[in-house]
């Protein structure tokens, strides 16, 4: 019966706004032949793309210098993700090209091997908004894509930066394009020898060895009414661990990753259809310090087909409707294969008016092992000015346990229950003559939030927590100004959150309850300067909040310098030589200075 009201619900919405603002007459419009994550998704506030005086090698390093999300890293370079809301790495779904690459063994995806050179576009989309873009993201979506423009011609970029702890880092990217074909062949090497010391604790980090490589190869085509893309992945990234404070073990963790995905998109009048089709293999090796048996491994693999269709009609409706269906398996030495299948039918609906626009969208999983909610999301949106964005949404989501969390020994739990919750947000946006401003509020409630606590036995096992809620406020801003002669860049965010766990009425652990971030980028001439400046403040390690992690200052600042096609600088990282950590017992770098060399290579066509 509630699957019945769900979807009744669902239809109502194209009733609600009959009057008014939402009765207007229009003529079928194209479909432009486009890629779209989702026909009803929207863009984000946090938006990278590479530029010619990045220094970052990893999306986790990208996103650390350039937004005050609360990232999770295990010393430089070594295991990281990122935390939106107060929420586990594990409820950030990361879509490359539109195909989850969460593991299916624990849920979530590192960070520091995805090499930030290869993607000229990663975004994320935090709270209900992620809700348009798939099932998975309890918290957000970080997506990943490159732009594939037709008509260019040839293209070369070539990139080598260094950096005092060791860092070698080489990027090569070619492509060619014409006005119905894309080709694209790219490579990253990074080999850091990730020597650095801390002087307010007696830490000497001389283990911690990166080496990792990258392939990537994109193929397009585009017709009258047809575009297809082809993408493929190759990855190896081979990790010396380094030690926290507290012990002198080492160990070696090597991650492989092999990724294709398949995705087209047609129109037949009003009508247009596009598919996603992909895979994914992943692999690890897990070695004790000088060791070369394996102490650990584990082998996953990941099937997705997406079929959207779309329909606008007049009085501007329009209709989506997508089928999702996700197998995956796993296993490690410590339990065998195991494998589910997730089929997924998703419903949308689109008005728009003059003023005011509506979005709807309801999804149920049929999987068979657990029993999951009808979810979705609900928004209305008012535009009383141009450039100007008032929006309400309500949303409710669901992920099922990793298969780590059910199936560990020891310490699996098959008894968990999948993940659920909702969220209600307000947001305005501002956006005119140079100036974006972008505010937020929430609300979030969580049930059967799955966390490792430790046993009566002393083992770490999974458990549902009964219920978390919390409420937080964002506020984001971009300016961009010429000052006489040169351009001024500023752009700055913070993000305020208090998430509790009902149970004990304390914060949620690993939730700092404030971050904050500026940067200012002046361009005059052929130069470039640079400054950013992050704050994340102190927050507790534990439940009851015994152990604090203090917070954090890092000012960073860089001077670049254009000639022709040829760009040179450096970078200074943590300026001022602050101690921090992201995770305990596990410092970051200290001041590291980093050099660059990018050519970038456009022939006239």
């Amino acid at each position: 019966m509630r699957y019945v009201i769900a979807f009744i619900l669902f239809f109502f919405a194209r009733f609600v706004f009959s009057q008014s603002g939402f009765d207007r007459t229009d003529t079928l419009r194209p479909v432009v032949i486009e890629w779209r994550m989702h026909p009803l998704a929207e863009d984000s506030l946090y938006v990278w793309s590479d530029t010619a005086v990045s220094t970052q090698t990893t999306t986790a390093e990208l996103m650390f210098d350039r937004s005050p999300l609360a990232l999770r890293e295990y010393g430089k370079g070594m295991l990281a993700g990122v935390s939106v809301r107060g929420a586990s790495p594990a409820h950030v779904q990361v879509l490359w090209y539109g195909l989850p690459v969460n593991s299916p063994l624990n849920g979530q995806t590192d960070l520091n091997t995805l090499p930030a050179a290869l993607f000229e576009h990663t975004s994320l989309v935090k709270g209900g908004k992620a809700a348009f873009y798939g099932t998975g993201g309890l918290a957000g979506i970080l997506r990943l894509e490159n732009g594939i423009r037709f008509g260019d011609g040839s293209a070369f970029k070539g990139r080598y930066a260094g950096g005092q702890t060791g860092l070698f880092h080489t990027v090569w990217d070619a492509s060619r394009s014409d006005k119905r074909l894309y080709v694209r062949a790219a490579m990253e090497r990074t080999v850091d020898f990730n020597y650095y010391a801390t002087d307010f604790k007696p830490y000497r980090n001389t283990h911690g060895d990166i080496r990792s490589l990258h392939f990537l190869a994109d193929l397009a085509l585009k017709g009258r009414s047809l575009r297809s893309e082809w993408h493929l992945s190759r990855s190896i990234t081979d990790r010396f661990l380094p030690p926290p404070l507290t012990t002198e073990s080492q160990a070696r963790l090597v991650n492989e990753y092999y990724r294709f995905v398949w995705r087209t998109a047609w129109v037949r009048g009003a009508a247009r259809r596009q598919i996603t089709a992909g895979f994914q293999t992943e692999h690890y090796d897990y070695y004790m310090r000088f060791d070369r048996m394996s102490a650990g491994k584990g082998t996953a693999r990941t099937w997705y087909v997406r079929p959207v269709w779309e329909y606008r009609g007049t009085n501007g409706m329009q209709w989506t409707a997508e089928g999702e269906w996700m197998a995956v398996e796993g296993q490690t030495l410590t339990y065998p294969r195991h494998v589910q299948v997730h089929p997924v039918l998703t419903l949308g609906v689109l008005k728009e008016g003059h003023k005011y626009y509506l979005k709807s969208i309801t999804r149920k999983n049929f999987n068979s092992r657990f029993h999951t909610p009808v979810t979705g999301a609900f928004t209305l949106g008012y535009k009383p000015k141009p450039g100007q964005v008032w929006q309400a949404s309500v949303s409710t989501y669901s992920r099922l346990p990793a298969f780590n969390d059910l199936y560990w020994e020891p310490g699996g739990n098959p008894n968990l229950l999948p993940e659920r919750g909702h969220e209600a947000e307000v947001t305005y946006t501002f956006s005119e003559r140079g100036i974006y401003l972008h505010t937020a509020v929430y609300y979030r409630h969580t049930r059967n939030l799955i966390r490792w606590v430790p046993g009566s036995s002393g083992l770490w096992a999974p458990v549902n927590i009964d219920r978390t809620e919390g409420y937080g406020a964002e506020i984001g801003m971009r300016i961009r100004r010429k000052t006489g002669t040169g351009m001024l860049n500023v752009e700055g965010s913070a993000a305020w959150r208090r998430i509790l766990l009902v149970e004990t009425g304390k914060p949620l652990p690993y939730v700092p309850p404030l971050g904050a971030y500026v940067r200012l980028e002046w361009a005059r001439g052929p130069w470039t300067w640079e400054y950013t400046y992050r704050h994340q403040s102190a927050y507790a390690t534990d439940p009851l909040h015994y152990t604090r992690l203090p917070g954090h200052h890092v000012h960073s600042t860089g001077l670049h310098y254009r000639y022709r096609q040829l760009t040179t600088g450096f970078a200074i990282r943590n300026l001022f030589d602050s101690y921090y950590e992201l995770m305990p017992a596990y410092p970051m770098p200290g001041r590291e200075v980093r050099w660059h060399l990018r050519i970038d290579i456009q022939p006239k066509q």
